[in-house]
């Protein structure tokens, strides 16, 4: 087994639905969030660094691109608990031994953050593409999905110096909103389970237009949300087909976007007067960006899939985490 390196390592953590994503203050890491349970004798698919395979507690799975690839039915984390698979998803994204502080964000910290805690903290033993790791989790910081890219937007200059920014971030399986004011308080915080990026892909699947043609060409009856979900950002293809939904996107996605900023005004009323920037991010950010490309009011966060978990990073130091 190896040993435990001497110098604490800080690590930001987004175990998101659509991606796990972690970043060490130099490189940000992403793996598809999706797994596999391998049966004990299975052979499995070649590891890579952004598809591991990862042995814990007697148990290897296949996570990312490639648990999809095997002809047993793979887990979409979208369409199950995130926060019970934090320990397989905190081994497959540390590929060192270590000693480690993390900063994990998650949509609902009052709900699950004592649960992230005691299931992160202390030492996790397993095995990562065939190497035998130690890790030693020191602390835990849990922050509000959407916080670290406000504190990443402020120190690039798009959170004006006054008045009230609302951080919307569009996830795989959630979508959040948070409203800032000027000195980094949070004056309030929304989590909407299940109306993410995933509950636009499963009204699309159920259109017509994408049922035939996939019943037709490939005999599949049933078109996959996780599939279109990956599609969002191919392309709007499903899988390696001609078969597209970019003509028909709108039908869908304007009423979805629709729907949030109604919920918005509905919700934060009072705070409306203040707001001065609605700061949007999250892996659906894409989806909207020429949507509110021509507002004043409205901006897509540089890089905005990746945003929260970088600025999560520069958090650590902060004195508006708990520990």
């Amino acid at each position: 087994m190896s040993t435990l390196a001497n110098t604490l390592q800080t690590l930001s953590l987004d175990f998101g639905n659509f991606e796990l994503k972690s970043f060490d203050g130099r490189q940000v890491n992403r793996i598809r969030s999706i797994q596999l349970p391998l049966a004990g004798g299975q052979k499995a698919l070649k590891a890579t660094e952004k598809s591991p395979v990862v042995e814990l507690d007697g148990q290897r799975w296949h996570v990312g691109t490639q648990a999809a690839r095997y002809p047993q039915q793979s887990q979409a984390t979208v369409q199950g608990d995130k926060v019970k698979l934090a320990q397989l998803h905190l081994a497959a994204c540390i590929a060192h031994s270590g000693s480690y502080r993390l900063i994990v964000s998650h949509h609902s910290t009052d709900d699950y953050g004592s649960f992230l805690r005691s299931t992160l903290l202390g030492e996790h033993s397993y095995h990562r593409n065939g190497q035998p790791l130690l890790v030693s989790v020191s602390s835990v910081q849990i922050i509000d999905e959407g916080r670290g890219a406000y504190e990443l937007a402020k120190q690039q200059g798009y959170v004006p110096q006054r008045g009230y920014t609302v951080v919307i971030d569009l996830g795989g399986s959630t979508w959040t909103s948070s409203v800032y004011a000027a000195d980094g308080e949070l004056i309030d915080h929304s989590p909407h389970e299940r109306q993410g990026t995933f509950a636009l892909a499963g009204a699309i699947a159920k259109d017509e237009r994408l049922h035939k043609p996939l019943l037709e060409q490939f005999s599949i009856t049933s078109p996959d949300p996780v599939v279109i979900q990956d599609g969002f950002t191919a392309g709007h293809y499903y899988q390696e087909s001609n078969i597209c939904w970019a003509d028909w996107l709108a039908e869908y996605l304007d009423p979805w976007w629709a729907g949030i900023v109604a919920t918005l005004k509905s919700q934060y009323q009072q705070h409306l007067p203040k707001v001065k920037r609605f700061l949007i991010t999250g892996g659906g950010a894409h989806l909207i960006s020429h949507k509110v490309a021509a507002s004043p009011i409205f901006l897509v966060c540089p890089d905005a899939p990746t945003a929260n978990v970088r600025g999560g990073f520069y958090l650590s130091q902060s004195s508006l985490v708990a520990a």
